[in-house]
């Protein structure tokens, strides 16, 4: 799924995207990863453009989620729920290549 938000235009994955429409501990880690690479993507874009932006703030608020879903990432692959394990780990690797070029850019 595609989502614009900024002008800046983000893809998200059906899983990420079906987080938003559940409850439970795996769908709202999810949903705050999503929010943080939206942030951060957005804050990226917007510092290409030489427009104001913090991208300080997005990128703590990115490392910071990626620790909190290390630990959600271990505690689905305790409880051997492969599928919240796998999407766990594929949205954080998203969100880790995300900062892994604002590095590049900042």
């Amino acid at each position: 799924s595609a989502i614009v938000l900024g002008g800046c235009k983000l893809l998200i994955a059906t899983w990420e995207a079906q987080a938003f429409a559940q409850d439970d501990e795996t769908a709202k880690a999810l949903q705050r990863t999503v929010a943080a690479r939206t942030i951060l993507h957005v804050c990226l874009e917007r510092h290409k453009k030489n427009e104001p932006t913090d991208l300080t703030a997005a990128m703590d608020i990115a490392r910071s989620q990626v620790g909190e879903m290390k630990s959600h990432v271990e505690a689905a692959k305790e409880a051997k729920d492969i599928d919240a394990a796998v999407n766990l780990a594929a949205t954080t690797k998203r969100l880790l290549s995300l900062i892994a070029d604002c590095e590049k850019a900042g």
